[in-house]
């Protein structure tokens, strides 16, 4: 099965974003862009993009974005899967209970996110173009 899936984009979550950013520019330059927001609680957040070549992507995100502020940092992993919905049924016969199912993003996607028995998170799906 692993052949259907390849990375898409890695995804950091961290509690000193400007200084990250600051980091992850020096290391790959300028980003693709950036979006910014408030959630449903009224916080806000920031996420940018970083191109990693073969169209992989690294993002940068503040604590805030789509998780509750708890001070974690942590990755999120993302793989293009053609069939979301598919994988998703799947890992659910197997006992395996997704934090969010299959939905469409404001920034083009479908997917679904799902944690690993350590706790990392995984999002999988099929990923639209950036939004800018």
């Amino acid at each position: 099965m692993a052949a259907d899936l390849s990375l898409a984009e890695l995804a950091i979550r961290t509690r000193n974003f400007d200084a990250c950013l600051a980091f992850y520019r020096l290391l790959l330059g300028d980003e693709l862009g950036a979006l910014d927001g408030i959630d449903e609680r009224g916080g806000t957040w920031r996420i940018v993009w970083f191109d990693l070549g073969n169209g992989t992507r690294l993002a940068l995100a503040d604590t805030a974005f789509r998780r509750p502020a708890a001070g974690q940092t942590g990755m999120v992993f993302c793989l293009r899967c053609q069939d979301p919905e598919a994988m998703e049924t799947r890992l659910r016969q197997a006992g395996v209970e997704p934090e969010c199912g299959t939905h469409d993003t404001e920034e083009g996607s479908r997917l679904f996110i799902v944690l690993d028995p350590d706790g990392n998170e995984l999002s999988v799906g099929i990923y639209g173009p950036l939004p800018f």
